[in-house]
């Protein structure tokens, strides 16, 4: 039976004893893999700037999910600061766990989540070292030294942060101009 709660009574004076449960409906296998792999490697506990890490990475899987990125790259999403990032430094794995990250979600996701959390960003993502139509250099994010990577992995690396700073909303125009029109 459904049921509202109600204000405690001044007419009852007895014990009042509640037992709630909260439900949602199913959604999609992809995003029921990933909460469940979140969930059991403690990215609920972790808290972060709107609720949990599992949130915050559940938020940006499902925002390109619906915006029709293939499923490797809404994996990545939802699992970009698992390594840690420069800004967010608690990690839920460790660089030893990619194994199972890669087994579990695919080679791709694993290798660009692991490559978010090594870079320095979103700054390198808004001005790389250098573009060009096949590679960019891009800043790492602990020693100041360059990876070159190609330029497909470094769009969707923008399509990963642009999603993370809106979650966050800090995506703003006059200080990530290219991220925003992503």
């Amino acid at each position: 039976h459904y049921h509202a709660a109600r204000a405690v009574s001044r007419l009852c004076y007895g014990l009042r004893r509640t037992l709630m449960f909260k439900f949602r409906a199913k959604r999609c296998d992809d995003f029921e893999k990933l909460s469940e792999f979140l969930v059991s490697k403690g990215a609920n506990k972790h808290k972060h700037s709107r609720g949990s890490l599992h949130d915050h990475l559940m938020r940006n899987f499902t925002l390109l999910k619906d915006k029709g990125y293939d499923i490797e790259l809404c994996n990545a999403a939802g699992l970009h600061s698992i390594f840690g990032t420069n800004a967010f430094t608690k990690t839920v794995l460790r660089e030893d766990d990619f194994g199972e990250l890669a087994e579990k979600f695919g080679e791709k996701s694993a290798s660009l989540a692991k490559l978010f959390g090594s870079i320095q960003r979103p700054k390198t993502l808004e001005n790389p070292e250098t573009i060009n139509e096949s590679e960019v250099t891009i800043l790492l994010r602990d020693d100041g030294g360059t990876i070159t990577i190609p330029r497909f992995a470094f769009d969707e690396l923008r399509v990963m942060e642009a999603a993370n700073l809106y979650d966050q909303k800090s995506l703003k125009t006059q200080k990530y101009p290219i991220l925003v029109d992503i």
